[in-house]
């Protein structure tokens, strides 16, 4: 198996093609030809395996993923300020439950005036109209 970095962003198969493996010349395989290649994004460091063959990718290994370094003292004044924001969203929360009923009682009673002032008759029920 022959590793290739990818020079570029460009299509998989771009990159393939002007290394001169998808020209076999009499149509079939040499010796001197791999079957698979192995590709490298510059963006993102995957590394794709490649069948010349079946002309499709048939490994995709991610690439590792860096830990981030932080110490302790770091991550702990950040677990304090994430406890110290959902405490400040729950009382948020709580106070806007306790206006809720207000709110709700003062809806009813508009509506209620509403209904009062408004002396129109009622409209017509469709089982009356047959």
């Amino acid at each position: 198996m022959v590793t290739y970095p990818l020079v570029n962003q460009s299509c998989v198969w771009d990159i393939v093609e002007a290394t001169g493996f998808l020209d076999f010349g009499c149509g079939g395989c040499t010796m001197d030809t791999p079957s698979t290649i192995d590709i490298i994004c510059p963006c993102c460091q995957v590394r794709l395996t490649i069948d010349l063959g079946l002309n499709a990718v048939i490994h995709h290994e991610p690439a590792a993923k860096a830990t981030p370094s932080m110490d302790l003292q770091a991550a702990l004044g950040a677990l304090k300020s994430q406890a110290n924001r959902r405490e400040a969203q729950f009382q948020q929360a709580l106070v806007a439950e306790r206006e809720k009923g207000k709110v709700l009682e003062r809806k009813f009673e508009e509506f209620l005036k509403k209904a009062k002032e408004d002396r129109s008759p009622p409209s017509p029920r469709p089982i009356d109209l047959a």
